[in-house]
């Protein structure tokens, strides 16, 4: 169901952020942290302040990657009961029917091409990386993956496989 394909899509995609993340932290000048501690920063503000902007590029990079891996896991989940876009293509690997496959590998091209420019624009832009997890992430994977979106692809094949029988 859906709960185990969302926990292996957790576990599948949280290391590039999780590895990205402490790169991006250790990258940040000894020299430029000392200078913040000098005019008298405490902990909290070294880390909000001067350490998460410093390491914004690499931390976005590592959730631009666990956002496309997170896609990547959408066939993979639909083997163990997740439905969605993966089911489409699972059904269609199981059928041999190309051009629903084919249908359904563009719909997740696209989803994935969509959710990576949405990322990249909000960071460009200057927005705080929160809002951007707790939108650009939640929001659009989940309508990405959800039934909702395999629900329409189906209706779209189903009617191209009629077309064809006919």
């Amino acid at each position: 169901g859906k709960p185990p394909g969302v926990l292996a899509t957790i576990i599948f995609a949280m290391p590039p952020v999780i590895r990205l993340t402490a790169l991006g932290m250790r990258g940040v000048p000894e020299t430029t942290k000392e200078a913040a501690v000098a005019f008298g920063c405490s902990r909290w503000q070294l880390l909000r302040n001067v350490e998460l902007p410093l390491a914004m590029p690499s931390i976005m990079t590592g959730i631009n990657q666990t956002i496309l891996m997170s896609l990547s896991m959408v066939v993979i989940a639909s083997l163990i009961g997740a439905e969605g876009l993966g089911a489409l293509i699972l059904e269609a690997l199981q059928y041999a029917a190309k051009g629903q496959g084919l249908l359904g590998g563009l719909a997740i091209l696209f989803c994935a091409m969509v959710i990576d420019r949405m990322a990249k624009g909000l960071y460009s832009r200057g927005t705080k990386w929160k809002v951007l997890t707790r939108r650009v992430l939640t929001e659009a994977i989940g309508h990405a993956t959800s039934s909702w979106g395999g629900a329409l692809l189906r209706e779209k094949a189903d009617a191209v496989r009629f077309h064809n029988t006919s």
